[in-house]
């Protein structure tokens, strides 16, 4: 195996092994969050109590409930107990939400975007003047990567 990879999974099974033992909440339901949930139960067979998203479109499949942050307010099924993995940018309101349930980071609430991206997971750089260029240069270089003969962005 290549060694980005296992040390991509060490990153994530260092994680999910501490979760044993405790009700799981994933706040945040897209790419990484499915990523999370197929990979927890694939490899270690945990399954998610709760999903918190704050979209609620078609592609989310229902076979989970969802809930939305406030289910913290009301700690529904003792939530306030749980192991809570991040999976969208830890910004103000999230930060403000953890912190009123007293959860400590890498201890009782994880985030995976700093886990999987790094520290830099959101980029602060302005955006160059020519936007159609910026985006032609990433699907040259994502369709370099994955051999796709197409390109396909959401910004």
């Amino acid at each position: 195996m290549l060694e980005i990879f296992k040390e991509f999974r060490e990153k994530l099974d260092d994680v999910m092994t501490k979760a044993f033992g405790h009700r799981i909440v994933l706040w945040g339901y897209g790419y990484t969050g499915q990523f999370l949930e197929w990979y927890a139960e694939y490899y270690h067979s945990l399954k998610m109590d709760f999903v918190i998203t704050e979209e609620w479109s078609s592609v989310i499949p229902y076979k989970f409930p969802l809930f939305r942050n406030s289910i913290f307010d009301f700690n529904y099924m003792d939530v306030n107990n749980s192991m809570v993995w991040l999976a969208i940018p830890e910004d103000e309101i999230v930060s403000e939400k953890l912190a009123a349930m007293n959860l400590q980071k890498n201890v009782d609430y994880f985030n995976f975007l700093e886990i999987i991206y790094g520290d830099n997971y959101i980029n602060n750089a302005e955006v160059s003047k020519n936007v159609f260029w910026f985006k032609r240069r990433v699907c040259a270089i994502f369709s370099l990567w994955n051999g796709w003969n197409t390109c396909m962005i959401v910004i």
